[in-house]
């Protein structure tokens, strides 16, 4: 829908930032070090350059070239493929991928209070280990749903302040994920330091290429087969969001350079914090001490269940805060203490992050679909803009959307709580199914003399195809093993009804999504081409 460019710009720092905030998870290096262990750098580095910095590429050359289009990817498909197949296929994308947000914005406010309680790890009883438990005892999963809605209104009223308001509250986020790493590597180096060089981890070859014990991804036969795929779509996943922030690119100072360099510095740093975060964390944690494994096994395997996903990245930094206590021979008590310091500043850090991720994601995929797409698909106040250049009735609209959902989560009953968790199964796999299609259009991008293509960073079309069709193969095979586990899990006679029911929504929700996209773009062809059409002389008359 179109509507004058607004003036407000996002400088090539805040892109840098929001790349930071959308794409780069540091509970990723946290799970890493503790699900595989060393192994982890392998797998990061692997999908890091066969997948996360071609894509990067693609999304800077493809955003360079169409920089003065506000439809984002919407626009790099239609325009790249052309004519009505890629009308169709590119409103399919746009469609699916900010429905797939939506839902991520339920699950994100509904945990946002998570990362809050860790704050008060020092001061209650048992630390850090008690904190969501102590808070939730507090407010309940009602408080917990109302705190979320709070949050997810405030961001988006302060969205409503226009793009160079939220590149500067959306680059707090980033601060605060790349102030994780800074502490980490300093932290991790200072113990390298005081411990005379020894690192706590063996750093070798084989531990390079083993998976630790009772890690959810260890095995043996098609368990262990299936365990190292699981990680390896794990660490493909742990490179998405790059299309969001590719897609502001209209948004963006002097895009033509600022595209490139932002793209390209954002995907080199990501590699570099993931790879070396690991390496770090091995200066501190060895995951092969009794202590460690105990805490990994669950109570059911006779172990603690200290560390599990949700609680990971607090786990690790408490272990960092430990160490760093007794490096410094600090008594036991006082190293508990600076343990649990360190995981409030994590839990701090961890919502700015959240926060800062909301900015960019209730804006961008709603911003390129309401702005990209034709006038006529959705009502025409949904397109209009305020006077910072923000479409504000659809970040409403969208704002009112989410927060039903979230009310349904928290107060529904187990039937409306079930749909509502079935919605977000349905999106398991149309989140990334988009990135597909963007690789595709890509291709067609290359080969597509009429496009203007003002940087070329691969050296070559036939260079660009190629990497294209490895990242394609790349993220498809995440795809398809998303929806295959569960069915081995359920061929080998783990929870059968289950996984069977996860395999069929996540396929499911791909077809679902892309019919509604097919119905919704079909119907407006056909309106605009019976419109177009003469009148028969019978109505001249």
């Amino acid at each position: 829908m179109s509507a004058k460019l607004p003036t407000q710009k996002i400088t090539l720092v805040g892109f840098v930032m929001m790349f930071f905030t959308s794409v780069l998870g540091f509970s990723n290096v946290s799970r890493g070090i503790f699900y595989m262990g060393q192994s982890s750098i392998l797998f990061y580095i692997v999908t890091g350059l066969l997948f996360f910095l071609p894509f990067s590429i693609i999304c800077a050359e493809m955003g360079a070239s169409f920089r003065n289009e506000k439809g984002g990817i919407y626009t790099w498909i239609t325009r790249s493929i052309g004519g009505g197949a890629g009308r169709k296929l590119g409103f399919i994308t746009i469609f699916m991928w900010w429905f797939s947000y939506v839902i991520w914005m339920l699950n994100v406010a509904s945990i946002v209070t998570i990362p809050v309680s860790y704050i008060l790890s020092p001061i209650i009883d048992g630390g850090f280990s008690h904190a969501t438990k102590f808070v939730q005892d507090i407010i309940g999963s009602t408080g917990m749903g109302l705190i979320g809605i709070l949050v997810i209104t405030v961001v988006t009223f302060l969205i409503s302040l226009g793009v160079k308001q939220l590149s500067r509250l959306a680059s707090i986020g980033g601060i605060a994920v790349m102030s994780l790493n800074v502490v980490l590597i300093v932290c991790a180096l200072f113990i390298l330091i005081a411990n005379g060089g020894k690192t706590a981890s063996e750093m070798s070859w084989n531990a390079l290429t083993t998976v630790p014990a009772f890690s959810k991804y260890a095995g043996s036969g098609v368990a262990g087969m299936v365990g190292l795929f699981g990680f390896a779509v794990y660490a493909i996943f742990a490179y998405g969001g790059v299309e969001a922030v590719g897609g502001l690119v209209d948004k963006l100072e002097n895009p033509e350079k600022n595209v490139k360099r932002g793209l390209l510095i954002g995907a080199s740093v990501g590699i570099f914090v993931y790879c070396f975060g690991i390496i770090a964390a091995s200066f501190f944690i060895d995951r092969t001490s009794p202590s460690v494994v105990h805490d990994v096994m669950t109570t059911a395997q006779g172990g603690t269940g200290l560390f599990y996903a949700g609680n990971a990245v607090y786990y690790f930094m408490y272990k960092l805060g430990f160490a760093v206590g007794t490096a410094m021979q600090l008594n036991p008590a006082t190293n508990t203490l600076l343990g649990n310091l360190f995981a409030a500043f994590t839990g701090l850090s961890m919502f700015l992050t959240y926060t800062g991720a909301f900015f960019v994601l209730v804006y961008s995929p709603l911003k390129q679909m309401i702005e990209g797409v034709p006038q006529g698909i959705f009502p025409a106040r949904l397109g209009k803009l305020n006077a910072n250049g923000i479409p504000t009735t659809a970040l409403w609209y969208q704002l009112a959307l989410v927060i039903v959902l979230i009310l349904l989560s928290t107060f529904g009953g187990d039937a409306v709580q079930d749909l509502v968790q079935g919605l977000i199964t349905l999106t398991n796999v149309t989140m990334t199914v988009p990135v597909i299609f963007i690789i595709y259009a890509y291709i067609h991008y290359a080969k597509n003399e009429t496009v203007e293509k003002p940087i070329r960073i691969f050296k070559s079309t036939s260079h660009g195809v190629c990497f294209a069709w490895i990242a394609m193969l790349i993220i498809c095979f995440a795809n398809i093993f998303t929806v295959a586990a569960p069915l081995i899990h359920a061929a080998m006679g783990q929870d059968v009804a289950a996984n069977t029911k996860e395999a069929l929504m996540s396929v499911g929700g791909v077809v679902l999504f892309a019919a509604i996209g097919w119905v919704l773009i079909t119907r407006f062809e056909h309106r605009e081409e019976n419109r177009r059409q003469p009148l028969p002389k019978a109505e001249l008359d």
